[in-house]
Order: C-alpha cells, then structure tokens, then sequence
C-alpha cells in the first residue's frame, strides 16, 4: 500500500476507536450484554479461578468446542452460576464479546470471529495487558493525541514502519480494519533487526528488562562474544539469580575481555524505592500493577551510566518506558546510542516514545517492527543515530 492508503487506513481506525471508545479493551466489555470466554483449557484451568476472571470481567458464558470439557464443568460447583454452551449456541447471542484464554488463539479466533465479528474477539494476554496497565486518560485525551499519532507516522524512516506501525493501531483499536496479522508482520530476532541494526565489537549495551538474561544470550551470539560492555538491569530478585549466572557465563566465555555489569534495580526517571506487582505471567511484573506488590530500588541511567560510552539502550519494562527514557535524556542526546524500546504495553506509548526520542534527539531515524506472532506484545521503536 501507498503512504497514502496508509495514511487513510489510519485515519479510519482513529476515528473507529473515537466512535466506539477501544483505546483500551476493557471498554468493549462495557457496553457488551454478554461476556464469554472461550477455550477451557490447560490456560483457562491455571488463571480462570486463580486471576478472578469471572469477577474481574464480568463473565457469564463459557464455550469451547469440546463437548466432554463442556460436559464436565457442567458438572463442577465451581462454575454452576454461569452458562456453559458450544459454538453454535454462542452464535444466537447478541452484542457478545468473547475472551479468547489460549496460549495461542490464531484458530479459534478465525472460527468465532464468523460468530460474533472481529471488533468482539479479544485475546486474554491483551485485555489483561489493557486492564493492568489501566488508564486514567478519558476519550478526549484521545481525541487530541490524533494528531501525535499522524505525527510519527511522518517521521517514520521507511515505508515497512509505516505498514507496522498502522496495523498494530488497528489491531489494537479496530481490528476489522487491519491489512494484515500479527505473525507476518513478526521479525526475529526482537531488538536486532538486520535491516536496522548493525553491531561492532565496541558496544556497551544498556538491557532495562533484563529478565533472565535473554536478550544478553542472544547479543553474545550475534557479536560472536566480542563486545564491551553489557549493563544488566533486572528489578525481581529470582529473575535477576538467574540473570547473574547468565552474566558470569557469558562473561567467562567472552572472547575479548567483555565485562557483563548486572544490577538488581529497576530504570525509572529518578533514583528512588517504587512497588511493583507480578503481571500475568508470573515472571513479568510492573510498577503499575498492584497484585502482590513488593518494593525495589529504582535509579536513573543519567546518575550511574553518564560517563560510560554507551552505544545501545533497550528497554522493555512493563510500561514505564517514557519514565525511564526521562531519566536518561543526557545519555541520549550527548552519546546519541541505539535505542530499542518497547512500545506496546500502553496504547499511547505507540506515539508517546518515538516523540520523546525524537524530540531529545531530532536526527534519529525513527523505525517501528514487530516481534511476536499472536498478540500484541513485542511491538518495538528502534532509533538510530
């Protein structure tokens, strides 16, 4: 498609999500007359009771095509008050919204779409994402954010960014308007992409999101162990036991000396103790989820790392980006380093981040790709000096 049709494909969307109120997920449950969650298996058994998802959002059907599985929680106490049907029972509903508790729900959404229309389709992983991450912005905040959106949209460095960046807004907010899915959009590897990103055997890495060293391994093996530095930050305690021993590894197996730096605090926008809760997965957490909170140290990149020659920054912090991003905008604008930052967790950011670099920095070039084959998650802004 054209810049143009794009650019129209957009405003499409925009003003689709203005008329039904989907920056965020949860809204469609609003105005839904009934709630389903379809497929009532291994996933749904793990979150269904134990993540309150009856309550939480107002369920009252449950469907899968599995007429046993039917038949059994029929018979289970635990779900007596709600209505257990098949698929062609859920197609004489009216104005339902089916939440999709799959581990991947490509299929099952393609079979129920037909049912109940695209727009009322919704991936669990992506309503909670919406529902964690919460927003006190009303429709009007929106509203004068269009012309942000459109903003990046022109700033953007290449015509595959500007495809990207349209339909993962309408996947987000208007799905029936998308040209295409999440999986063919999906490069691999996330925060490499050869197209954008080419590394030396000089780079200091700064991983915000280090989780258990991940993106770590997989930085080691694209620069054949061969690079300076790499700053590890992992905010929860068993994830950063895990992290440490990836690090010592990778470390002793450099091949020119390499220094892996890790540190158990999260990147915020000054130094300070923040609480942080576990997201949905129970591996993932973030400061905007209140759910078994616990306390961590937070510092700012400009206090620790302002004099070290940093070359790359990724960051993928579970919505507190363009916090952290505040809390190093000496380091962008004086060294001008990589950034690959995940804009994914909060509808806006989707805009949000690549202004707020561009405007530390006016002469990056702005990309947008995608990363993962099923979901929202993993949409990435790379900035490159």
């Amino acid at each position: 498609m054209s810049a143009l049709q794009l650019e129209q494909q957009l405003e499409r969307a925009f003003d689709s999500a203005i008329k039904r109120n989907s920056f965020s997920k949860v809204n469609l449950l609003k105005r839904a007359d009934h709630i389903c969650v379809f497929g009532l298996g291994k996933y749904f058994g793990e979150a269904f009771i134990q993540q309150n998802v009856r309550k939480r959002f107002q369920v009252d059907y449950l469907c899968d095509n599995n007429e046993g599985r039917l038949a059994e929680l029929k018979q289970d106490d635990r779900f007596q008050d709600l209505h257990i049907i098949s698929p062609n029972e859920l197609k004489k509903l009216k104005n339902t919204v089916v939440i999709f508790m799959l581990g991947d729900p490509r299929t099952a959404i393609e079979q129920i779409k037909e049912l109940v229309g695209i727009e009322n389709c919704i991936s669990y992983n992506d309503l909670v994402l919406d529902d964690i991450m919460g927003s006190d912005k009303e429709l009007n905040d929106y509203t004068a954010s269009k012309a942000e959106l459109f903003t990046v949209f022109d700033l953007l460095a290449d015509d595959l960014s500007r495809e990207i960046y349209t339909n993962i807004f309408c996947l987000r907010v208007a799905p029936d308007l998308a040209n295409t899915t999440y999986e063919a959009m999906c490069t691999l590897p996330q925060y490499f992409p050869q197209d954008i990103i080419q590394l030396t055997q000089d780079e200091c890495f700064v991983d915000c999101g280090a989780y258990i060293g991940d993106t770590l391994e997989i930085f080691s093996n694209l620069t054949d162990a061969k690079f300076k530095k790499y700053y590890a930050f992992e905010l929860d305690e068993n994830n950063f036991a895990e992290l440490l021993k990836k690090g010592e590894l990778i470390q002793a197996n450099s091949k020119n000396g390499a220094k892996v730096i890790c540190y158990p605090y999260g990147v915020w926008k000054e130094d300070t103790m923040i609480s942080y809760g576990t997201m949905a997965s129970a591996d993932s957490y973030s400061v905007y989820n209140p759910r078994e909170v616990k306390t961590a140290r937070m510092i700012k990149l400009d206090s620790l790392l302002r004099h070290e020659k940093v070359s790359f920054i990724k960051m993928d912090i579970e919505g507190s980006e363009l916090e952290a991003l505040k809390g190093a905008q000496t380091i962008i604008k004086e060294q001008r380093p990589k950034m690959a930052i995940c804009v994914y967790h909060k509808i806006e950011d989707l805009w949000k981040i690549p202004l707020f670099l561009h405007k530390i920095n006016p002469e990056y070039k702005i990309y947008i790709r995608h990363h993962a084959k099923f979901w929202v998650s993993e949409t990435v802004c790379y900035a490159i000096p």
